[in-house]
């Protein structure tokens, strides 16, 4: 079968971006020599010498714009649904097939009018990795942002602020890659709190590490990993209990727990697979051999959906 050619855009943020993590699991699957990458922002300057099997755009939070008269397949890979829906939205007309990273944007996007199926994030082995036999330092750790702003309907700060209070032995802050990778490794729990109802990259980061991940219930969260991979909580109350049963429990427990989750991530979520199924389902190219099989298909709407269309979390989640 002839490897397609493909054009990969988004905008290079920094060596962790999402597109740089989709660059290099295409050149593992296509080769490198069939992979152009052109920056978002010069994409219009760039594009009409270059021909291709298909584009694929990399959702981010810059304005960039997409030349309308590009003749290929045109692919967008939404990530971030969950915030500035509509200037992402805005973004797909332009687009032959749309995917989103969040279950809840793809429903939001089918409701709007748009065919778009469900493609989750991922993590990366050569950067998201365990260190093995690393020194406890730690209790627990949140590796991101803590946004304190008014207008972010989260509770990520005061649950943060709630857990340290309790169980004061963590870190608290940014990292990246290698550094990330110690903190992980040096915790004994990874917390995570996302902002909207995302299923967040730090889930594929942290379980990817073998340290257990303490985590928030999110739509789709339970159709990729089963319910003894990763703890779960709903509210900040059960957020510090959950934290103090984990911390408190049998290490071996904890161990196999993060284990079983490590190598379910390892062999389902990372961005090699996202790719190979993104190639299948746009170019009929290669198989969904080895694959999880998930449905990629949003499914029923939920009941509560209705509920998410109003108020203030949805005015952030469709307009911000």
């Amino acid at each position: 079968m002839k490897k397609p050619t493909v054009i990969i855009s988004y905008r290079f943020l920094r060596f962790d971006t999402t597109g740089v993590h989709c660059q290099e699991a295409l050149y593992d699957l296509i080769g490198k020599e069939n992979v152009t990458f052109i920056d978002a922002d010069q994409f219009s300057m760039q594009y009409e010498d270059i021909e291709a099997d298909l584009l694929l755009a990399i959702d981010d939070d810059s304005g960039w714009t997409f030349p309308q008269d590009w003749k290929g397949l045109r692919v967008l890979w939404l990530v971030d649904t969950h915030t500035n829906y509509e200037k992402r939205v805005a973004r797909a007309k332009y687009f032959d097939k749309i995917f989103a990273a969040q279950l809840r944007g793809v429903w939001c996007l089918n409701d709007d009018g748009y065919d778009c199926d469900w493609l989750p994030l991922a993590c990366n082995p050569r950067v998201h990795y365990q260190i093995e036999d690393c020194q406890k330092c730690f209790d627990w750790s949140f590796v991101g942002n803590v946004p304190r702003d008014q207008w972010l309907p989260i509770d990520r700060a005061d649950i943060i602020d709630a857990l340290q209070k309790a169980y004061p032995k963590c870190f608290i802050g940014k990292a990246w890659r290698d550094d990330m990778m110690q903190i992980f490794s040096s915790s004994c729990v990874i917390f995570n709190r996302s902002i909207i109802d995302d299923l967040n990259m730090r889930v594929f980061e942290a379980t990817a590490t073998g340290t257990p991940l303490l985590t928030n219930n999110v739509h789709g969260q339970d159709r990729l990993f089963e319910s003894d991979m990763l703890y779960t909580y709903d509210t900040l109350d059960n957020a510090v209990e959950y934290m103090g049963m984990i911390l408190e429990s049998d290490d071996f427990l904890n161990k196999r727990i993060g284990m079983k989750a490590r190598n379910h991530t390892l062999k389902y979520h990372t961005y090699k697979h996202r790719m190979q199924e993104l190639l299948y389902y746009a170019l009929d190219y290669g198989s969904l051999d080895g694959l999880l099989s998930y449905d990629h298909e949003p499914g029923d709407i939920p009941d509560t959906f209705a509920s998410m269309k109003m108020g203030d979390s949805n005015e952030l989640f469709r307009a911000s």
